[in-house]
């Protein structure tokens, strides 16, 4: 018999049946909009043709209907764009009410098992966005390890005077290390929780773990099975990795440019060369101080940045 997850998934809820009532409504409400905006082009279309041996009175009596049938259509297009908002805006209720549901139902199911004695151990793995895989919960039992390890790069590079050596170093790996048990009613049914693990293992899917060690945006690095001379549980050792992403925006529209105070000369001629670059999508301020001998702190400086892990992508900055 497959294995039942802990975690099942409930009745929806009443704001759960409320949003998807209004997002049902926003639907009908936009095919509705998008019929008799199709209708009116059809009209519109069908106007524009001019017949065969038309008459000036005729041609004045199509231009009329014309000019109307435009007028008519420009209203509904901009309907359905409104219809269209207003069912996107609907859907995503939905998608956010159900995620939330899905969360708090985690937490209690966390809750729940922390109160009860049970030989699966309270370490949890699931996935941290539920909404999109699943609010699975595989519990296992540390018997052998539970630790986190980390890394940083740290250069010997001669850096700007007075500038932080902080500025030198960056974390470039956090790791945690599960080794224990993973416990089923049966051989069968501890295989299945295995099998859950490994799907999240091939698939790289985001999850949190949560022991004595607590971490959400990990994605598992190694995953091994130990056939050992255990008759309904598993040893298993798990190598999960940290990971999150600095925020790039793009930025739309004109924007006033501003420069920096660094980047001018009091008087004088200009005597040294300035290289100045427009940010693509993936780049950072640590690889780009690596590339041109500046620090993050400089960087930071110069291009009058916030927040050294927020650039904009499209937007120039200065690199030496």
């Amino acid at each position: 018999m497959p294995y039942q997850y802990r975690l099942a998934t409930t009745n929806p809820s009443t704001s759960v049946k409320k949003a998807k009532k209004a997002e049902n409504k926003a639907k009908s409400a936009l095919k509705k909009a998008e019929k008799k905006k199709n209708t009116s082009a059809k009209d519109v279309k069908k106007l524009k043709k001019v017949p065969k041996n038309e008459t000036a009175k005729a041609k004045a009596s199509r231009l009329a209907k014309l000019k109307k049938a435009e007028k008519r259509n420009s209203a509904d297009e901009k309907n359905y764009k409104r219809k269209k908002s207003a069912y996107k805006k609907a859907s995503d209720k939905v998608s956010k009410v159900k995620k939330q549901k899905l969360t708090n139902n985690i937490a209690d199911q966390l809750a729940k098992h922390e109160s009860e004695w049970n030989n699966e151990g309270n370490c949890a793995i699931y996935p941290t966005d539920v909404a999109k895989n699943g609010a699975k919960i595989i519990y296992i039992l540390p018997a052998d390890t539970e630790s986190e390890s980390n890394a940083a790069n740290v250069t010997s590079w001669p850096g700007d005077k007075g500038t932080p050596r902080s500025s030198y170093a960056r974390m470039t790996d956090r790791g945690i290390t599960v080794e224990g048990i993973i416990t089923g009613k049966d051989g069968d049914n501890a295989h299945d929780k295995y099998v859950t693990l490994r799907n999240w293992f091939e698939n790289h899917v985001e999850v949190t773990y949560r022991g004595d060690i607590y971490y959400t945006h990990l994605i598992m690095s190694g995953l091994n099975r130990d056939f050992t001379d255990l008759k309904d549980d598993l040893h298993v050792s798990i190598t999960f990795k940290y990971v999150t992403a600095a925020s790039i925006s793009t930025q739309s529209g004109k924007s006033k440019k501003k420069s920096s105070k660094s980047s001018k000369t009091k008087s004088g001629k200009r005597t040294k060369k300035y290289t100045a670059l427009t940010l693509k999508p993936g780049d950072t301020l640590w690889a780009l101080s690596k590339k041109y001998g500046k620090s993050v702190k400089w960087l930071t400086k110069v291009n009058k940045i916030k927040d050294p892990n927020k650039i904009i992508a499209g937007k120039k900055i200065r690199v030496r």
